[in-house]
C-alpha cells in the first residue's frame, strides 16, 4: 500500500498519517480515472507454467 501510496498516485505527504478509507478514496478514483476498474474482455488466464 505504501508503494502504491507513493509510486502510482504520486503522493508526497506522510502514508503513516492517513487512514485506510482515505487510501482506498484514492486508488478507486486512480483506477476509475486511468480506466483501470474494466475488465479486458481479451485477456487470458493462465492456469500453471507449462511450456509449449
Amino acid at each position: 500500500m505504501e508503494y502504491i501510496y507513493y509510486s502510482v498516485l504520486k503522493r508526497n505527504n506522510d502514508f503513516w498519517s492517513i487512514t485506510p478509507k482515505y487510501f482506498f478514496k484514492q486508488w478507486d478514483a486512480h483506477k476509475r480515472f486511468n480506466g483501470l476498474d474494466k475488465q479486458d474482455s481479451n485477456r487470458e488466464v493462465v492456469n500453471g507454467t507449462e511450456c509449449g
